[in-house]
């Protein structure tokens, strides 16, 4: 059983709710779909060559739906009404301009598919939307390059396009499928599931203490599988985001409560304030939160818990801290999870999303799309003109795979470009060369090798997104297998698979490198500058008494992006042009820093500064100030960083636990001190991997 449930996790971390398994099921129904009856009504209307459009609408038919994010069956209609049209435009031109009868062999339709590749990668700098299109332009475009049809065949092409929009229309319409936010509510559930797990290891003293990592592994599935859900419902992306959210400021609660509980829970009866404290959080949250009295009530025991553990005077001062710490960690969690529970039932408000840019094709035009449309069809235009230079000059196998890898690694960036030609060039080798193994051994066998294609097939969904490589690596199998059942190809011609996309890799880096670069390493303190400002941002709203949840969700999304943009800066390092530090690293302080941030903003702005003595009040003003100074001094290594080692013995003195404080006031000062000193600690992590950064740079100018 525990070899099934670990299956069942790595598969809800892979494919939450087996939205993309359910999508490559839909792509593999609609292929044999569209062959047969591209198939019966080529024979039915007499096509001279029917087999080839039997080709050419699963084609459309599967690039229709793998461009079509998993959406409601709508949204997802018009997405392959405007694929479809691509591909049938495409093949109104072949059939209009006549390459194949020009009596030039391809050369004509090859270098005219340069022009159409610049065209597609423009359409990139039109949002998602745009990206989807100029994709489809690009590869129906292929099709022609490839077969350079006559005018008469092209005609047929021309239905076999209908045919396959068609078919991937009505397989969406009739097919089942899972809803991406169902998928994210329960993986919600197993999150909760495993905090619960997670918290009661009081109760069981003598058992293993389960993993707070497998905690934390939880929220990272379900960070992954709201992506997925809110471009499913894009007007509910907020209440995701601030579930989202919510779920990690109860993770870090949890390192309050269950990191080290042994000083304080293995000490204490059954009966002690502490462990009914945890029975009610555990019970709260085993709830599931359906009764929002019972959580306001565990709120108020909670708090008087605290108060009580705080007005026990005949105790030492810091074994009472430790005990209320817990408490606060609980009181924080229950809190949390009020939060995460008012956002998983709240109306989702309708936005509207129209423009006025808005084409009939789904493109919004901004002047900054625009311009890095410009940029990516420079590159793809040059990249592509050298690859099928190349090809027309050389007489290469199947020269076309070269161009097909500069339309697939040139991204947005070069650390994006970077990463994918690393992924797809190790990946294709990979997959070639189990493919070249498997037909070794399997022979001709057609009925084996179907088999083996089909069981290939399905994981590509699942792992395109997050895992490139091995979807590139089950896609160079699928290809060349694929075509050896058609073609019987030979050893040479397989391996032709590899150089070739080999070829087309280094010229789309060299592309993406030498014309027009945005390189992310270039931007790393204007990145980590603008996230710095927002933390600044969000402590002067708190102090100024200003709501913080929206600076606070707002700061947690970016950090997530900046996690992205990180990610690219690692790449880059493959090119000698990244950051010198451990990128991983720097995403986890960024990560970890929003947290801390937003719960410190939360904390400070709850607590009456007004009512303060005047010893805390200045101790109050000098961490803010050392907080401010040191988000000031994290970028420049010219200034001497924030010292506050004597604060925390200053801080305990002035915030004692002898009644002259509100006990509530009193918890909440320490809890701004333990923040306040998690947020410098790692604004001094920062400081240091971007030391490491500026001494490789110097060292290396040198």
């Amino acid at each position: 059983m525990k070899q099934i449930s670990a299956v069942g996790d790595w598969f809800a971390a892979l494919d939450p709710g087996g939205v993309w398994a359910a999508r490559g099921a839909h792509i593999l129904l609609a292929i044999v779909l569209a062959a047969y009856a591209a198939t019966w009504v080529g024979e039915l209307l007499g096509a001279p060559d029917s087999a080839m459009i039997s080709i050419i609408a699963p084609f459309v038919a599967a690039h229709t739906l793998v461009f079509t994010p998993a959406e409601r069956r709508s949204t997802e209609i018009l997405s392959i009404l405007r694929l479809t049209t691509v591909a049938f435009a495409v093949f109104c031109v072949a059939y209009l301009v006549g390459w194949g009868d020009l009596g030039l062999g391809n050369a004509p339709v090859r270098i005219t598919w340069v022009f159409a590749i610049a065209l597609g990668f423009f359409l990139r700098g039109y949002g998602p939307t745009g990206f989807r299109l100029g994709m489809m332009l690009c590869l129906m475009f292929m099709i022609v390059a490839i077969f350079n049809p006559h005018r008469a065949d092209a005609a047929w092409w021309v239905l076999a396009a209908i045919i396959g929009g068609a078919s991937s229309s009505l397989i969406i319409l009739v097919a089942w499928r899972p809803s991406p936010t169902r998928a994210f509510f329960r993986q919600l559930n197993r999150f909760l599931a495993a905090f619960v797990t997670r918290l009661d290891v009081a109760n069981h003293p003598n058992e293993p203490t389960p993993a707070h990592g497998s905690v934390h592994a939880a929220w990272r599935r379900l960070a992954h599988t709201s992506e997925m859900a809110a471009s499913a419902d894009p007007k509910d992306r907020d209440r995701l985001d601030e579930i989202v959210a919510a779920g990690l400021r109860m993770v870090l609660s949890l390192e309050v409560v269950a990191d080290d509980p042994a000083h304080v829970f293995q000490n204490q009866p059954p009966d002690s304030p502490i462990m009914r404290a945890l029975a009610d959080t555990i019970g709260i949250l085993s709830s599931g939160g359906d009764d929002p009295q019972a959580i306001a009530a565990c709120v108020e025991r909670l708090r008087a818990t605290r108060d009580a553990i705080v007005a026990q005077q005949d105790r030492p001062g810091r074994e009472r801290y430790h005990e209320a710490r817990m408490v606060i960690g609980l009181l924080r969690t229950v809190m949390n999870f009020d939060d995460l529970i008012a956002a998983r039932t709240q109306e989702a408000e309708a936005v509207a999303s129209a423009s006025p840019w808005a084409s009939p094709l789904g493109l919004v035009a901004t002047p900054k799309g625009r311009k890095l449309g410009l940029r990516f069809a420079l590159q793809a235009f040059v990249a592509a003109g050298i690859t099928t230079a190349i090809g027309l000059t050389l007489d290469l196998q199947n020269d076309y795979w070269a161009t097909v890898t500069v339309i697939i690694v040139i991204g947005a960036n070069v650390g994006a470009t970077v990463r994918r030609t690393a992924q797809r060039t190790f990946g294709t080798a990979a997959g070639v060369g189990v493919a070249i193994a498997v037909l070794w051994l399997v022979g001709n066998d057609r009925t084996v090798l179907v088999v083996l294609l089909a069981v290939a097939f399905f994981p590509i969904m699942m792992v395109v997104e997050r895992y490139y490589i091995v979807a590139a690596g089950l896609i160079g199998f699928t290809v060349v297998v694929g075509l050896h059942i058609v073609e019987a190809l030979t050893v040479i011609q397989l391996l032709s698979r590899i150089y070739e996309t080999v070829i087309g890799a280094i010229i789309a880096l060299a592309a993406a490198w030498l014309l027009v670069p945005i390189r992310s390493a270039d931007r790393v303190r204007e990145i980590l500058g603008g996230f710095r400002d927002q933390c600044r941002l969000a402590l002067r709203e708190a102090l100024a008494g200003k709501s913080v949840r929206p600076a606070a969700t707002k700061l947690q999304k970016d950090a997530r992006d900046l996690s992205a943009e990180l990610a690219n800066i690692q790449s880059e390092r493959l090119l000698a042009r990244g950051i010198g530090a451990d990128t991983r690293q720097l995403q986890a302080y960024v990560e970890s820093l929003a947290v801390y941030i937003s719960l410190l903003a939360t904390i400070l702005k709850n607590l009456a500064t007004e009512d303060l003595p005047e010893a805390n009040r200045m101790l109050l003003n000098e961490l803010s100030a050392d907080l401010d100074a040191s988000f000031g001094t994290a970028l420049d290594q010219h200034v001497a960083p924030v010292d506050v080692k004597d604060l925390t013995e200053r801080w305990f003195e002035a915030t004692t636990l002898d009644g002259s404080i509100h006990p509530r006031d009193a918890m909440w000062l320490i809890e701004v001190l333990v923040y306040g000193r998690k947020c410098l600690e790692v604004i001094g992590d920062v400081r240091s991997l971007l030391a490491d950064h500026v001494t490789e740079r110097t060292r290396r100018r040198a």
